[in-house]
């Protein structure tokens, strides 16, 4: 019988990210986000394995976490968050929450 892993759930995004490697500052986009880690749109993809920190905001919500690649692409990267506290995985947790909340669409009315 094959074991089945569980994935935890992924949500697309499109925001900005500072990523700190090797004491050089480089900007992406992040693309897709989960609690485990992030899919990022690079211009120089990195080795696997070599680790640094990303810096994010979502709405009121900022995080600066570590990071390790976990797999390398010509234009993204995946990488795996390496949460130094119980304080940074609850503000992962509420980030998570807050894009699994369904968003009410504006309504536009016209009056007369």
């Amino acid at each position: 019988m094959q074991k089945f892993d569980y994935r935890v759930p992924r949500f697309a995004v499109d925001f900005p990210v500072q990523l700190k490697i090797r004491d050089s500052l480089h900007f992406a986009r992040c693309r897709d986000i989960s609690e485990d880690g992030m899919r990022l749109e690079l211009r120089e993809p990195f080795p696997p394995e070599c680790c640094g920190e990303v810096s994010f905001s979502y709405k009121d919500l900022n995080l600066d976490l570590r990071v390790r690649v976990t797999n390398a692409g010509d234009t993204f990267d995946g990488f795996k968050f390496v949460y130094r506290s119980e304080e940074q995985r609850a503000k992962m947790l509420d980030l998570m929450s807050r894009l699994a909340t369904p968003h009410r669409a504006a309504s536009l009315f016209v009056v007369n």
